[in-house]
């Protein structure tokens, strides 16, 4: 659990807490404070015991919309509260090429990146909204470069793109 979840759920407590010093006790149905409330018979005399099972509900459940409104879990961007992890300060490699597009891909954002083709001799500019990762094998079940798979904003359709020949790499917000 993240620090912020663990501020967010301390923050739910509080507030469940807060809103049930308001909630008055049980009295008797015309205002008598009975010490005999909870068990049978009392406030029999005085119009039954009058009961706040309903606030007590709403109590937990303003404690519960404020630690997931916290959590973030109600954002239409939770990127916006969780930062993508920081590839900028570390080498360029292929495991850390395949983090970034398992982030992307779970965050569902697109990624723009420099490839080269075999055939091409400069790279070119991709966008995509990456699908999935895979390793995958040669015809004769040699373990080859682990691709991603995904929409291309160039050519308007589902294409596999090998993270040998991606250079960097970026997460976009578009």
């Amino acid at each position: 659990m993240q620090n912020r979840d663990k501020i967010a759920l301390i923050i739910g407590i509080a507030v469940f807490f807060a809103i049930e010093l308001f909630i008055p006790s049980p009295n008797c149905g015309d205002g008598w404070k009975s010490p005999s409330i909870g068990l049978q018979g009392a406030c029999s005399h005085h119009g039954g015991v009058e009961r706040h099972e309903g606030l007590h509900f709403l109590a937990f459940a303003a404690g519960v919309f404020t630690w997931l409104a916290i959590s973030g879990v109600f954002s239409k961007d939770p990127s916006i509260y969780v930062p993508p992890p920081d590839f900028t300060n570390k080498e360029d490699n292929l495991t850390n090429r395949e983090a970034l597009i398992r982030y992307a891909i779970r965050k569902n954002k697109k990624i723009e990146f420099m490839y080269k083709k075999t055939s091409d001799i400069d790279h070119s500019l991709r966008i995509i909204k990456p699908k999935s990762l895979r390793h995958g094998q040669d015809r004769q079940g040699n373990s080859i470069s682990p691709y991603v798979t995904g929409d291309c904003e160039t050519r308007k359709e589902k294409r596999s793109f090998s993270l040998n020949r991606m250079a960097n790499i970026k997460i976009i917000k578009r």
